[in-house]
């Protein structure tokens, strides 16, 4: 599963990515309270998979999208952090596979988990985590 450091490291990225400026840091700074909360996402989504809630690859990549794109870690940019490191676990997870999804569909998914209710999170969960398990391939 992907762990804090890639969660720096693809917030980094993000952030030289979508700046305007070369100093300019869209998303906001990369602080402790965002360590600590990215931190507790992943030891959650991690704590799922130990204890076979989360049974696929996809439901894996669902779920850190759904914790991540929910949350308030960073000034902005948590949903593009949290989609970037859904399609992350798929592509480290499934060595010899990819993702192929819509870029379209990836972020009306992400819009749709950061603008749903709190009750309706695991039927959010669920959807993207099939659609998911169908847009896996493996690489030939």
């Amino acid at each position: 599963m992907v762990d804090l450091a890639a969660v720096v490291a693809v917030h980094g990225d993000l952030c030289e990515w979508s700046a305007a400026e070369p100093d300019a840091d869209p998303m906001g700074p990369w602080t402790a309270a965002a360590a600590d909360g990215w931190s507790t996402t992943l030891g959650s989504v991690e704590n799922a998979v130990g204890f076979g809630a989360l049974g696929t690859v996809a439901d894996t990549a669902a779920a850190l999208l759904v914790r991540g794109a929910t949350t308030q870690y960073l000034i902005d940019g948590n949903k593009r952090l949290a989609l970037a490191l859904a399609v992350a676990e798929v592509q480290v997870a499934l060595n010899g596979y990819r993702i192929s999804v819509d870029a379209d569909d990836l972020i009306t998914f992400a819009m749709l988990v950061a603008n749903c209710r709190a009750e309706n999170v695991d039927v959010v969960q669920l959807v993207v985590a099939e659609y998911l398990d169908r847009h896996i391939e493996l690489l030939t």
